[in-house]
């Protein structure tokens, strides 16, 4: 899993492991000099997003892991409302409604 961009110090890249029976990885980074999100489940890439224009201050990406384990994962970005292209974006993930961590 390589991705390619340009990193600042406001990068974020953070993973966490779902299941109990049937296990996976999950691995989120935000690239914030495009805006860009990517999400990986056991290094392949599910999910991809470049914001072009960001009003809102709360992003909520959903994705769905697992086949007979099924799990809802929620990973919500919040930015602050002044200079937030400039100032370091904070995470949250969520697995079934429960918070895993904060990054």
């Amino acid at each position: 899993m390589e991705v390619k961009d340009r990193a600042t110090r406001f990068d974020v890249a953070f993973g966490f492991d779902v299941g109990s029976t049937e296990k996976h990885h999950v691995e989120f980074k935000w690239g914030q000099w495009k805006a860009q999100a990517w999400i990986f489940v056991d290094g392949n890439q599910v999910f991809y997003e470049r914001l072009i224009v960001g009003i809102r201050y709360t992003i909520r990406y959903q994705i769905e892991v697992g086949a007979s384990e099924s799990h809802k994962v929620v990973i919500e970005r919040h930015r602050r409302k002044t200079y937030s292209g400039l100032r370091k974006q904070s995470f949250r993930a969520f697995v079934d409604d429960e918070l895993v961590g904060e990054f």
